[in-house]
């Protein structure tokens, strides 16, 4: 395992005042109604967390889990859907 610069982040950088920037990561999170009994990651497909990822999140809380699902290349292409 190669080393990490930023403290074990490959995409964290210090600015230019020394503070250290991470980039964020945007996806979509469905909560259950009631308290969540767990949680899932959900990966997305190749369209990336488009609205059919969105309804599968959707469906998981509804069996009460949190569900996230990142969205994992949106930095490459912002605004896809």
């Amino acid at each position: 395992m190669l080393p990490m610069p930023c403290g074990g982040n490959p995409h964290a950088r210090d600015d230019d005042r020394g503070e250290r920037r991470i980039w964020p990561l945007h996806g979509h999170v469905a909560t259950p109604k009631d308290t969540p009994v767990g949680a899932s990651v959900l990966i997305q497909e190749i369209f990336g967390v488009n609205a059919a990822m969105r309804a599968w999140c959707d469906r998981v809380a509804d069996l009460g889990v949190l569900a996230l699902c990142p969205d994992l290349f949106g930095r490459q292409q912002a605004g896809r859907n």
